[in-house]
């Protein structure tokens, strides 16, 4: 079991989603596909407060997973 203070407070962080309302999928020269975001004064992204992803809850979900 691990406590956020053994891993740097990570619980405190908080990350913000937000999405692009288009994506554009583009060829690069090295040979990989590339999923490149449209945004521009049209299109902005949708950032929302309702959707953030906590340091904690990520601390969790990585934990659940080593478990299985």
């Amino acid at each position: 079991m691990l406590g956020f203070g053994e891993v740097g407070g990570v619980g405190q962080l908080v990350y913000h989603s937000f999405r692009f309302a288009d994506y554009e999928i583009d060829y690069l020269k090295d040979g990989t596909w590339a999923a490149i975001p449209v945004c521009d004064a049209h299109h902005p992204p949708d950032v929302t407060q309702k959707d953030y992803i906590s340091g904690g809850y990520i601390l969790s979900t990585l934990c659940n997973l080593a478990k299985k």
